[in-house]
């Protein structure tokens, strides 16, 4: 509520007449925790009756901002609520968001619709964001007096999109949408498509199972549990719909689930494959995308490339996977303007240390011992010195000549430090991400020192290369940006 200011309260009230006047001022004493409400349908009831739709608008909805807020802090201790209370504090927010359905767009973001109506384009129709409530009812014996909710909000993401709520809303865990209850019927009639995920999802017994977890193909073959659905299911009931996009997308997540993140070999590649060319030929993008990202990630794994080679056997002759452009990358994280800045040796350098890392990221975990990790740092150290010198040449510092990384990276800090009280804005703006990117080299210099120069007997490993590529390039990208717009007013 920190974005509402004195003025609009003040504003808002001399709009009122004396009636709607005690119920703002009733609501801001709640809300203030001035006075209490008890946990409970009468409690809910009072929340309800002191907000007027047809009021609101001449107060810029204060008093639905401040019921939605009341009943948000009441949504704590949902789960201690009885049922028929249950039901009244489900019913009270499904009413709370239609009655303000006017056609705008909807959010539940409390900041983005107080900025639009600060400049009185009122964009946005704000909702409340139900996923409190679901997600404090998760292991409640009894989640089924949500039932209204759960209707209003399907409706809301049918009209606006799972966009309109900052969070996901539905609680992938727990009882809420437990078998045979009316709250899993309610979403496969309204949401078919969510409630075969949340299926799906049960299969391996992480969710709402005592037994399992299961194997890996029990995702597709069903085994062990045969009150769940298999990801064959899910895309043919997707097909029936006519949701192919969905599908596609379903096929793709497998395959990055098999070969990626279990590394486990894909089970019936043939029914599979059947499953991609059943699909209309236009709906098919994301699985093409997924097989050509793995067949790169398949060179120097025999064992990925002979499940993604098998697979492939079974399609239409389709270019999956375009061999890997470095130089068109590079430019692209560094955009062509500043890409054509860098120095032809410095160019060669950033190449071949990506290059290397993402042959070793292709390897397995006992082949990466094996190779020289140092080759990446080096390279990145070289050409972040470099670039470091041209930062400090921008900021009117010359004694970058001839120093290592780690006593230009404190230089830089010191210029910035000692400066920064005669800056103009626009020159601070400029300025503005660079301690950030400074901090990233820190974290280059120090594996530098300790894991190649083993000046504190660190082996480098992996995790240390993984965590430098994480911010390199936007880090040197940054230095690069200010080094190419010299400061034109410093004052």
């Amino acid at each position: 509520m920190g974005g509402l200011s004195s003025t609009w309260f003040v504003g808002a009230a001399e709009k009122l007449d004396p009636d709607a006047a005690s119920k703002i001022k009733r609501l801001i004493q709640i809300w203030a925790g001035d006075a209490e409400v008890e946990r409970s349908e009468d409690g809910i009831k009072e929340i309800a009756s002191l907000f007027s739709f047809f009021e609101s608008s001449n107060t810029g909805y204060l008093d639905v901002v401040l019921a939605m807020e009341i009943l948000g802090t009441l949504v704590d201790g949902v789960d201690e609520l009885d049922t028929d209370s249950l039901e009244k504090f489900s019913e009270a927010l499904g009413w709370l968001s239609r009655g303000m359905n006017d056609g705008r767009p909807i959010t539940s973001d409390l900041r983005t619709w107080l900025n639009t109506s600060s400049h009185r384009e009122e964009r946005f129709r704000l909702v409340y964001d139900p996923s409190q409530a679901f997600w404090s009812a998760m292991y409640a014996e009894n989640a089924d007096a949500l039932e209204p909710l759960l209707t209003t909000t399907l409706k809301q993401m049918e009209q606006g999109g799972h966009a309109c709520f900052s969070t996901g809303p539905l609680p992938m865990r727990g009882n809420v949408f437990k078998r045979e209850s009316r709250m899993i019927e309610r979403l496969s009639e309204q949401a078919p498509e969510a409630a075969d995920l949340f299926r799906l999802l049960g299969v391996d017994g992480d969710y709402s199972d005592i037994d399992g977890p299961y194997p890996l193909q029990c995702y597709w073959v069903g085994d062990f549990n045969p009150d769940t659905i298999t990801f064959p299911e899910a895309i043919g009931n997707a097909a029936k719909r006519g949701d192919h996009a969905l599908a596609d997308m379903l096929i793709g997540c497998w395959l990055l689930f098999c070969a990626l993140y279990q590394r486990a070999p894909l089970p019936d590649i043939v029914g599979l494959a059947g499953r991609i060319t059943a699909l209309p030929a236009d709906h098919r993008s994301s699985t093409y995308a997924v097989l050509g990202m793995l067949k790169r990630e398949a060179v120097e794994n025999p064992r990925l490339r002979r499940d993604i080679d098998a697979v492939l056997s079974w399609l239409p002759l389709v270019d999956t996977a375009p061999p890997d452009d470095f130089e068109a990358n590079m430019r692209d994280e560094f955009t062509p303007k500043l890409w054509d800045t860098v120095h032809k040796d410095e160019r060669e350098s950033l190449i071949k240390a990506e290059e290397f890392f993402v042959r070793i990221r292709r390897l397995g975990e006992l082949e990466r011992e094996k190779e020289a990790l140092d080759i990446m740092i080096l390279n990145w150290s070289r050409v972040a010195e470099r670039f470091m010198r041209r930062l400090l040449s921008s900021l009117g510092e010359s004694s970058g000549r001839g120093k290592p990384l780690g006593l230009l990276i404190g230089t830089a800090k010191k210029v910035l430090e000692q400066g920064d009280d005669s800056r103009s804005f626009q020159e601070k703006d400029r300025l503005r991400f660079v301690p950030a990117a400074l901090n990233e080299l820190d974290q280059l210099d120090l594996i530098n020192k300790k894991g190649v120069k083993h000046l504190d007997s660190v082996n480098l490993t992996w995790e240390h290369v993984v965590n430098v590529h994480v911010g390199i390039y936007w880090a040197l990208r940054t230095l690069l940006e200010v080094a190419a717009d010299p400061a034109t007013n410093k004052t």
